[in-house]
């Protein structure tokens, strides 16, 4: 970060704060496969504690943690705008809508 400060002409705190806004920039390492789970009113609404709960309890990882194994690293996010679509989880990169707890645990299964 203090790098990328110098490189941009800002201070280091200004880069760390973008960097730990966006949850695509990763501030320290993470399983080989990562769960984002969103958990904005509209997927909240529709299920979201318990599909976070599935995914956890399926992969061993806890909420902004990895497994023991190191093979998942779920993380709880704002909003990755799949509202109409909700409750949703994005696994390395892939949407994944319109979950139940049973559809979560097959997503983290695959």
């Amino acid at each position: 970060m203090e790098d990328l400060g110098a490189f941009f002409g800002i201070e280091p705190v200004e880069v760390y704060g973008v960097a730990s806004f966006y949850p695509m920039f990763r501030l320290r390492p993470c399983g080989k496969h990562f769960v984002s789970v969103c958990h904005n009113i509209s997927c909240e609404l529709r299920g979201a504690t318990e599909i976070m709960q599935k995914v956890c309890d399926v992969t061993g990882a806890k909420p902004y943690g990895t497994s023991a194994d190191g093979k998942f690293t779920v993380w709880p996010v704002e909003c990755q705008g799949a509202c109409a679509n909700a409750p949703m989880l994005d696994l390395d990169g892939v949407y994944h809508e319109d979950l139940t707890p049973a559809k979560s645990k097959r997503c983290s299964e695959d």
